[in-house]
């Protein structure tokens, strides 16, 4: 487009000056993730602590390991790591989190329902229509 004069030079240097190439969760080592993981705990705490009375929640720092190493291909990249950890602290009913907590949020995660049990729920007059 540039070069037939459909696109300034001056606007396509200035759009395209810098690149940033950040790499899928499924690319990073497992220090990475369970750094990322970490921060958006910390993250979690310290927006929640005021707000909701959020009680001190422990995690062992094997289990910030063991998630990272877990097999799961993240598809959701970060923003499926931030909500694991977010849905598993919102619901977590003891002093501690175990590597299972974060297991059953990734496992839920991937079972989305169909759009008919969706709108069966939703509906349910819809579906004894069918």
């Amino acid at each position: 487009m540039v070069t037939e004069g459909k696109f300034r030079v001056v606007l396509h240097s200035r759009l395209t000056g810098v690149v940033f190439e950040i790499p899928p969760l499924r690319a990073r080592s497992a220090e990475e993730i369970a750094r990322l993981a970490k921060q958006f705990y910390r993250d979690f705490k310290e927006a929640n602590a005021k707000k909701r009375g959020f009680k001190d929640i422990r995690v062992p720092n094997s289990d910030w390991t063991s998630l990272a190493e877990h097999p799961h291909h993240w598809p959701g990249n970060v923003r499926e790591l931030k909500q694991v950890i977010e849905a598993t602290l919102y619901e977590a009913g003891e002093i501690s989190v175990r590597l299972d907590d974060f297991i059953l949020h990734i496992i839920s995660d991937n079972r989305v329902p169909s759009r008919s049990v969706l709108t069966a729920v939703s509906n349910p007059s819809a579906s004894q229509n069918r």
